[in-house]
């Protein structure tokens, strides 16, 4: 894309400074979660059990 002429309102384009408000709610602490299908498809009362192979 960057190649392209007819792209460049995309890829060369400017954003105007947040707001000191803006910047205040995204200085937070970084949280993991897990990923979207992950938490999607869990199964919160499905007990967590393993099974071992007995040789």
């Amino acid at each position: 894309m960057n190649k392209e002429a007819d792209f460049n309102y995309i890829t060369k384009a400017k954003f105007k400074k947040p707001t000191d408000t803006i910047l205040q709610d995204l200085d937070c602490e970084p949280i993991k979660k897990d990923g979207f299908l992950k938490r999607l498809f869990k199964n919160p009362n499905k007990k967590k059990r393993k099974e071992f192979k007995r040789s």
